[in-house]
Formats: structure tokens, C-alpha cells, sequence
């Protein structure tokens, strides 16, 4: 339960004209009652007079509603008046001042839409506790639901390319959501498609130490030179980090993925061939960094399961316990392992940031 104390995240919605947005934030407020709060930074009012603006102004150029017989220059004029009519009816100031009252502590979650803006979303993005979410719907519903929303009739073609006015960046924007919304049936389909994605909409505004380390030994095993499977290790004691490990061929010799391997330039098969391998484990690596004797009662978090060389390695040095990320395949070690050494298997996928 959200904390009546805590700040409240801020969950911005973007999305293409007429993908649900406003459908979306009135689930999310009605599924978390007093606890959120909807503001709509483009007021309704100014898209039903920037639509009647257009459409008057395309009647007084005597320009079809019927673009099939426009040529590329009719369509160029017709993308400038509408771009024109836009800016007049859409004022960035207003929507600042909404943002930044937004940006003051308030322990209810708001939910902000749409965003539409690249200083909107830079100003947000500095919040740790912001979250982006994309609504997405195919072009023929999001036509459907302008038309009702507007009480509209015009054609297929002339919305696409309102929508390309006024949803002017707005893929790059939908591409940074960690979180995407389908509406693609009725209201219980949205809202099946709300539920299935509750916990990441919902997430803390920042990570438990579990999912802080096990991110951390992702980010870590990037530096993998290994030509087969990447692996990340981060040893961590009061929750401070003291080593970090990842696979590849030791100091001085050529990267795995250079050829500084055969068995796994081979693509050996998993368990086959291991003392020919000439690669370090991230495990390996991340205790050597600090010795057997420092690893004492420490806490290790590795993207993979431990194998059988490197459990060995550490029931000697007395790890307390074990945080691991996937399962290896074949491993042998992990009924030992589970005698001697507290393990956990955690999914830190949840925490969407």
C-alpha cells in the first residue's frame, strides 16, 4: 500500500490521437481511488478549437476535406495551415506552469497526459520517481475514437495527418516508455491489459537492494568478452560493493571473442571440454579481486547460477549467501551449494525504471 507520507510518483502517458490515453488515467485513478490524482495538461477545449479553427480555415482556402486528389504542394500547404493553427491554439506556457506544480511534493501519484512535449518530458525525466507509460492502438480504432471523442466526419487521410501535427515526436517518445499499454479491444480488454501490467505501472520510486545489486551485475557483465553466454557478478558487504566480476579471458591475453579461446570459438557445447577453456567465471574474477579471506559473510549477486568449479571456489571462501538471476542448465552444484550457502533466485524485471 502506498504510503500516505512518501512522495507519490508522477506517470506520465503519451501516445498517438485517439490511443486511449484519458481512458487509461481514469482506470489507473478509479483502480487507486483518493490515492491518484488526473491532470490533463492539453485541455480537451483547445483541440475542439484547434479542429474547428482547421477545418473553417480549410473551407475559406476552399481546400477539399477529400485529400485522394491532393498533389505533394497541396499537401505541403495543407501541413503548414495546420501546423499554424496548431501553435495558436496550443500554448507551451500553460502547460509549464501545470508541470512544474506537478514537481512539488505531493504523496498522491498524478497522472500526467498527454505528453507530447520534449521539454516536458526532460523536466520530468529528472524526477527519479517519474515513469513514462505509451498507450498504443491500431490507426483504424484510434480514427473511430477521434471521430466519437469529436463528434467528427472526416476522412481517414486528413486524420493521419492531423495526427502527424500534433503527435509531432511522439514515436521517440513512445519508444523511451518502459511500459506500453495496448488498446486494441473494448473497455475490458484495456482493462485486462491494466491489470497484466499493474505491478511495473506501480513500482517503487526506486529499487529494494536486491533488484539495486542484481541490475547492477547486468550492467556489469556488459563488459563480458566471453564468445558464449555473458555473466555479471557483484560481492557486496553492508550493502556496500567491494568486487565486481565478469567472464573472459584473463589480463593480457587476447579477448575471448578475438579468438583468445578455442573451446568457446568452437561454440563447445555447454559442460563439454571445460579445462580447455581459457576463460575466467565473473565468480572467479569478482574473488580474486578481493581475495578468499575478504569474501567472508559476504553477500554475491551473479546474473547465472553458479557451475561446479566455481561453487568449490566459493564454499571456500565462506560467501554467506547467494543471489542468482537465471539457472544454469546443467549445473551439478546446486544441491551442494544449497547445503552450505543461503541462495535466493530473484527476478528484478519488475522494477521498471
Amino acid at each position: 500500500m502506498h504510503s500516505n507520507y512518501n512522495q507519490g510518483l508522477i506517470i506520465g502517458l503519451c501516445g498517438r490521437l485517439g490511443s486511449g490515453k484519458e481512458e487509461v488515467a481514469q482506470i489507473i485513478s478509479k483502480y487507486q481511488g483518493t490515492e491518484c490524482q488526473v491532470i490533463s495538461i492539453t485541455e480537451t477545449m483547445n483541440m475542439r478549437e484547434f479542429l474547428g479553427d482547421s477545418l473553417k480555415k480549410m473551407e475559406e482556402k476552399q481546400m477539399d476535406l477529400d485529400l485522394s486528389s491532393y498533389n505533394t504542394k497541396q499537401l505541403e500547404e495543407l501541413e503548414k495551415l495546420l501546423k499554424d493553427t496548431r501553435d495558436q491554439h496550443f500554448h507551451p506556457h500553460s502547460t509549464k506552469q501545470k508541470l512544474e506544480c506537478s514537481l512539488t511534493y505531493n504523496p498522491r501519484h498524478q497522472i500526467l497526459y498527454p505528453i507530447t512535449d520534449k521539454y516536458e518530458l526532460e523536466l520530468l525525466y529528472q524526477r527519479n520517481y517519474f515513469h513514462l507509460i505509451a498507450v498504443e492502438a491500431p490507426i483504424i480504432k484510434r480514427y473511430e475514437n477521434f471521430m466519437k471523442k469529436y463528434q467528427l466526419n472526416i476522412p481517414l487521410d486528413l486524420f493521419c495527418i492531423i495526427d502527424d501535427v500534433i503527435s509531432d515526436n511522439i514515436s521517440e517518445f513512445m519508444h523511451k516508455a518502459k511500459v506500453q499499454i495496448g488498446n486494441v479491444g473494448d473497455q475490458k480488454d484495456l482493462l485486462i491489459s491494466f491489470y497484466k501490467k499493474y505491478q511495473d505501472i506501480f513500482r517503487p520510486i526506486r529499487p529494494n537492494w536486491n533488484q539495486y545489486f542484481m541490475h547492477l551485475a547486468n550492467v556489469v557483465k556488459q563488459r563480458s568478452n566471453c564468445m558464449k553466454r555473458a555473466v555479471g557478478v557483484v560481492i557486496v558487504k553492508d550493502n556496500r560493493i567491494v568486487a565486481t566480476g565478469y567472464n573472459g579471458t584473463p589480463y593480457g591475453k587476447q579477448n575471448c571473442w578475438e579468438k583468445g579461446c578455442d573451446r568457446c570459438n568452437q561454440n563447445t557445447k555447454q559442460g563439454v571440454d571445460l579445462e580447455k577453456c581459457f576463460c575466467f567465471h565473473a565468480e572467479e574474477s569478482a574473488i580474486l579481486e578481493i581475495g578468499t579471506k575478504k569474501s567472508k559473510n559476504m553477500v554475491m549477486y551473479t546474473t547465472l547460477f553458479p557451475c561446479l568449479q566455481c561453487t568449490k571456489i566459493i564454499l571456500s571462501t565462506k560467501i554467506d549467501k547467494i543471489y542468482y538471476e537465471e539457472d544454469y542448465d546443467k549445473s551439478a552444484a546446486k544441491s551442494e551449494l544449497h547445503k552450505y550457502v543461503k541462495v535466493e533466485q530473484i527476478d528484478s524485471s519488475h522494477y521498471v525504471h
